[in-house]
């Protein structure tokens, strides 16, 4: 709808004086006419954005018509798919059920269809990549196997001497089999098999020595036969221990120090910072229950109300239940201590950090040799010195727990960690074992003059406020210093509730 309209003042015979209703009706005639302009204005803006919408509408479509044929072409493609797919398992069923065929046939052609089926299970391992300690013992069951069930050998036996003790006896094979089939074997008569394992650029180094017995057959013919094969199979299994044992050696060097044998400072920080995070009970807790002992933490004795609010606003619900089984989780694992207060007129709980570590304890020791530098310069040189510092590491392994760990730390610097601690006292007396030998048999001789070498020594143990495995080291350094100033003692650093360091 469109309405034109002109007022022309030349074609009105305005009279000379207008009535005041003439007037009146003339004013609402121009405002009628200026609402008109102003519908008018609407009506064609409403028009256009109909027309961008029908537009908009008709390129949506256009749009969905080309998706949906994309979808089409798509599934289509996919159905292909399938069907290769389905082309490729009829084919690869076909290959395998070939396969078994050629086997079996190639296993008739042998002679000795019972005792000869290969079925070598770790021969075919890539030995190019060092398997680790735990792949290796798994290499060890499988040759077990292969020999004793495979090729019907009566005794498998394979020893490792390793550079560690953690290598020695690694395979764990040490197996005794008697044969059934008696009509084809002398029971009276052995044959053995030994190969030593050696270095590949040391020949003349052993690792080791594998060793395997059986029964001879009663055939010379199949006896040369099965001789042959059992021998090749040997040689084989030779090797691929070897390639392994190397590997692992070598880094087993990589983190030992080769003047005392004992670990080095890299593993220190490895294995501390791994014993650090089983005992931290930071760690095993969820986050529900972490967030909830940070609050504690942040304001220690608060009455629960006030710790239970704050946690409600913190997680934006108030749900009871799981702040009662969050807070049961912090008590069983010892992280908070219970009190009652008064709050309000009532008694009511308050929560306290008690620790952060699990209930065992673990000590750290620093160990220091006292004026070594006068040692090296005046009492025969480095090569005394060198001599000094192996002679102390045996000390410290003839001492010690086998699940201690002794590590140098650096010149004439050592660490060691004593995991799984019940209290000091133990360890006090170990420490002062190793302190009373080095006084009275840690001896230097020069120039018909001898003396004794002493050590110094400082002890620190984990607790709810260490971080790391740092925070540790850092207060058995202090100790070590405090003992350091008359030398020859031990010196134990512990921290108070308030964070400062106490000596003893």
């Amino acid at each position: 709808m469109k309405i034109r309209y002109t007022i022309d003042p030349r074609r009105i015979d305005w009279p000379d004086k207008l009535s005041k209703a003439d007037d009146a009706i003339l004013t609402k005639v121009e405002k009628l006419l200026r609402l008109l302009e102003k519908e008018e204005s609407k009506f064609e803006k409403l028009k256009g954005n109909m027309e961008k919408m029908e537009e908009s509408a008709k390129f949506s479509n256009d749009k969905l018509r080309k998706v949906q044929k994309e979808n089409k072409n798509f599934k289509k493609n996919i159905d292909a798919l399938h069907g290769q797919i389905q082309a490729l398992n009829t084919m690869l069923e076909d290959i395998n059920r070939t396969y078994q065929i050629s086997a079996e046939a190639s296993v008739d052609l042998l002679s000795d269809l019972e005792y000869n089926k290969y079925k070598s299970r770790f021969i075919d391992i890539d030995i190019d990549h060092a398997p680790g300690i735990d792949k290796l013992k798994e290499y060890g069951g499988n040759i077990r196997h292969f020999f004793l069930e495979d090729l019907r050998c009566s005794y498998v036996y394979i020893h490792c001497n390793g550079i560690t003790e953690d290598l020695k006896n690694l395979l764990h094979i040490n197996i005794s089999k008697k044969q059934k089939d008696s009509a084809s074997f002398h029971f009276d008569r052995t044959k053995v098999y030994y190969f030593d394992l050696e270095d590949l650029d040391l020949p003349e180094r052993k690792l080791g020595r594998i060793i395997i017995g059986r029964y001879p057959y009663k055939s010379n013919e199949k006896e040369k036969e099965f001789h042959d094969r059992i021998e090749s199979e040997i040689v084989i299994t030779k090797r691929l221990l070897e390639k392994c044992i190397i590997e692992i050696q070598n880094k087993e060097l990589a983190i030992k120090d080769a003047l005392t044998g004992l670990h080095s400072r890299k593993f220190l920080m490895e294995r501390l910072t791994e014993e650090f995070n089983s005992m931290d009970i930071f760690s095993r807790l969820g986050q529900i229950e972490y967030n909830l002992l940070k609050m504690i933490m942040k304001s220690e004795g608060v009455a629960a109300p006030i710790v239970k609010n704050e946690f409600f606003i913190k997680n934006r619900h108030k749900d009871e239940v799981i702040f009662e089984k969050a807070i049961n989780s912090l008590k069983t694992s010892t992280a908070i201590s219970v009190d009652s207060v008064k709050y309000h007129g009532e008694w009511h709980d308050c929560y306290y950090f008690e620790n952060s570590k699990l209930s065992y304890d673990l000590f750290v020791a620093l160990l220091d040799l006292d004026h070594f530098k006068d040692v090296n310069d005046n009492w025969g040189g480095h090569s005394v010195g060198d001599r000094v510092l192996r002679d102390f590491a045996e000390i410290l392994k003839k001492n010690i727990r086998t699940t201690d760990i002794p590590v140098r730390y650096g010149g004439e610097e050592f660490i060691i960690i004593f995991p799984r601690s019940t209290n000091y006292e133990r360890i006090h007396a170990v420490l002062e074992k190793i302190r009373n030998e080095c006084e009275n048999r840690l001896l230097v001789h020069w120039n018909g003059k001898r003396r004794n070498v002493t050590v110094s020594i400082g002890v620190a143990r984990i607790n709810k406020f260490d971080v790391n495995g740092h925070h540790i080291i850092n207060r058995s350094d202090a100790a070590l210093y405090k003992a350091k100033k008359k030398r020859n003692r031990i010196i134990l650093c512990e921290q108070d509730e308030s964070g400062n360091l106490v000596y003893n």
